[in-house]
Parts: C-alpha cells; structure tokens; sequence
C-alpha cells in the first residue's frame, strides 16, 4: 500500500468505531482508504440512511460533533477521507455546556 493510502493514527481509530457502530464486521478494516465511499450506487460500503444516522449518533457520542443537516453534504461525506477531516475538525465542537 501506498503511503498517501495509509491511513494515520487518528483516521484508524475513527475507522475501528465506524466499523463497530455499524456493524461492518465483514469488512477489511485493511481494505479501509481515505477514498472509502459510503454512500450510493457503486460505493464501497453501500450504506443506507439508517446507517447515516448510526454515523450521526457514533459523530456525537465519540467526538462531541452534532452533524448539522448543512453538513450532511459530499463536502462532509464524499469519501472516508473527507469524513475523517471533518471528524478532526471539528471535535468537541459541540460540548454540553
């Protein structure tokens, strides 16, 4: 693999709880690349609305980031790379004041 298709520290650790949130467990986690898509037709994971909310849910439980409906864009969720940058961002944005 090469290395801009390595994923660092932070991205493998955001990858692991996606997969866990989601239920991906027949997924390479290894397979996992910042141009992982999620959603539509021909995607690599094929995720559907429910998982979206399941992503908004893991988003705001793990990383303190309630994902406003602005977000939910291809700015935010075009691929994992895109996703994971946001996530970094982004985090405890959103804390219990």
């Amino acid at each position: 693999m090469s290395d801009e298709k390595k994923l660092n520290d932070f991205e493998i650790e955001l990858r692991d709880k996606l997969i866990k949130q989601l239920n991906l467990f027949d997924i390479d986690s290894n397979s996992f690349t910042r141009e992982t898509t999620f959603f539509g037709q021909g995607s690599t994971l094929g995720l559907d609305s429910i998982d979206a909310l399941e992503i908004d849910y893991m988003a705001e439980k793990e990383y303190n980031i309630k994902i406003l409906t602005s977000e939910r864009s291809e700015s935010t969720f075009a691929n994992f790379g895109t996703f994971a940058d946001f996530i970094k961002k982004n985090i405890n944005r959103d804390l219990p004041k």
